[in-house]
């Protein structure tokens, strides 16, 4: 992402940017304004194929320890969209450096004890070095997944294995829970005082999309369509008055944009077999424009929730 398409996609994007009406329907209003965004950055960012190389994967170096603190601050990482506090925020940074640290030593320690460990320390040396400076190539996949009994090896067909899994297991899972809905509103009514506090989502404007922008961790991870945080960093000014529009249509009409909806699904795996499907954890990649909005919503919410006392200081996400 050089200076220079940057300073053309901001130029062609204030050129070219659409006249969005606050009457129009807010799907249309998001799909017009989506469409002229991707549009632009399609036609300067163009894509290309890499070569996949055979680096070596987590699961091999990985230790249990690694793996647990792996989990760990996913789930730091998650927290701190709540917890704004400075004392949280810099153990969050200083958690995650050490991970980091960590990992460069197992990961160290692994390739020098394969070196080690093998007959031809010459020829072992030069096949890493090239794995990780991409020179040695891989022309096919060894993954594999079992389904009920049958190994699956293609590439698209696991892909819609998992999609298939990762959309059927939540329902079978929740099957095995009871439901106690009458007598959790009964314990609620009769120790929580009745709150009479009424919520209205407030409308927005530049600034506030600029200032929840701002919270939001400056990443390089594309969503579906390979636009990310860091992209946006650049153009955020420019886009942020049609945002708000949006955002403010949206409220009123009580609709959240289809487009909005869609998520890149990356399969993360856990431990075990990678054979096994229930070894893999799905991590959705959300649309970059739809985390604005969303962290919008939650400050709303949370401002409205703290300001009449009603979280109970017990009250944990996880």
């Amino acid at each position: 992402m050089t200076a220079s398409r940057l300073n053309c996609m901001r130029v062609n994007l204030c050129n070219k940017l659409p006249f969005l009406s606050n009457d129009m329907d807010p799907n249309l209003m998001y799909k017009i304004f989506f469409e002229t965004f991707l549009n632009e950055f399609n036609s300067i960012y163009k894509s290309k194929e890499i070569t996949v190389c055979d680096a070596p994967i987590f699961s091999e170096w990985a230790t249990v320890g690694i793996y647990k603190s792996r989990q760990r601050l996913y789930e730091l990482y998650a927290e701190r969209q709540f917890n704004t506090t400075e004392k949280f925020q810099n153990y969050v940074k200083l958690y995650s450096k050490t991970f980091i640290v960590v990992c460069q030593i197992a990961k160290k320690k692994y390739i020098s004890d394969k070196i080690l460990n093998s007959v031809d320390k010459v020829k072992s040396t030069w096949k890493i070095i090239n794995a990780g400076t991409g020179s040695l190539k891989s022309n096919e996949s060894d993954y594999k997944i079992n389904i009920n009994g049958k190994i699956i090896t293609e590439d698209l067909e696991i892909a819609n294995e998992f999609e298939k899994f990762f959309t059927r297991i939540p329902a079978e899972l929740t099957k095995t829970l009871n439901s106690s809905t009458p007598i959790a509103e009964s314990l609620l009514k009769s120790n929580v005082p009745m709150c009479n506090v009424e919520f209205k989502f407030s409308h927005v404007n530049k600034y506030c999309i600029l200032k929840a922008f701002k919270l939001l961790n400056i990443k390089r991870t594309p969503d579906l369509w390979s636009i990310s945080v860091h992209l946006i960093n650049s153009l955020i000014e420019i886009v942020a008055p049609e945002l708000a529009l949006i955002f403010n249509n949206c409220i009123d009409s009580g609709v959240f944009p289809d487009l909005m909806k869609f998520s890149k699904l990356m399969p993360l795996f856990k431990s075990g077999s990678t054979a096994d499907p229930f070894n893999i954890r799905p991590i959705s990649v959300l649309p970059t424009f739809s985390k604005i909005f969303e962290k919008i919503i939650l400050n709303q919410l949370q401002k409205h929730f703290e300001s009449n006392e009603l979280l109970h200081n017990k009250q944990f996400g996880f």
